[in-house]
């Protein structure tokens, strides 16, 4: 008996594994005619119902820096704004970066579940401050994840990675709660 829980425990380890080694190639591209940089896959580092780590793997021109971001979409590819990513500067010469997606503190939705279909990675070149799209930046508003400049210029990758996240209580929430009589109250009518 103890040989046969050891085979299935040994069993569900590999399967845990596996999944938390998986390799996605993007469906949606950017592409561009000057530039071959990009991005090749990602692989789920780890995954639980409230954070999600994945590594980008990337092919980038050695002499420039670039900033990823990554956001997660629905099934309909629109952006779920119950979530956040902190964009990730690559250095010059690297290959990969790792991304952490968690649940907003900004969180307002009244679901206690939500279900994400695709996550979508934005790769753009770091520009100087000095620089003009660095000045235009701050006109338009581009600070952090809001950057209309930099989403123009972004090349966006998009990956089919479904997953079931539990979110945490806010005040706006509303949690469906179960009633069961006990008693003689199960008698009532």
């Amino acid at each position: 008996m103890k040989k046969i829980i050891y085979i299935i425990f040994l069993s569900f380890l590999t399967v845990v594994v596996h999944a938390q080694d998986e390799v996605i190639k993007p469906t949606d591209s950017g592409m561009s005619l000057f530039d071959d940089s990009g991005v090749e896959h990602i692989r789920i580092v780890s995954s639980d119902t409230e954070t999600l780590l994945i590594e980008v793997q990337c092919k980038t021109e050695e002499d420039k820096i670039y900033m990823f971001s990554g956001e997660l979409l629905d099934a309909r590819k629109k952006k779920i704004a119950s979530f956040a990513c902190t964009p990730q500067e690559l250095s010059k010469g690297s290959e990969t970066i790792d991304l952490a997606f968690t649940v907003s503190a900004k969180n307002v939705s009244t679901k206690t579940n939500l279900k994400s279909a695709y996550v979508r990675i934005k790769m753009s070149e770091k520009e100087d401050d000095d620089s003009l799209l660095g000045g235009l930046e701050g006109l338009f508003g581009g600070d952090g994840d809001d950057d209309p400049i930099g989403d123009m210029f972004a090349k966006k990758y998009t990956f089919k990675y479904s997953k079931d996240w539990r979110l945490k209580g806010n005040k706006s929430m509303v949690v469906n709660i179960p009633l069961t009589p006990i008693g003689d109250a199960k008698n009532l009518k």
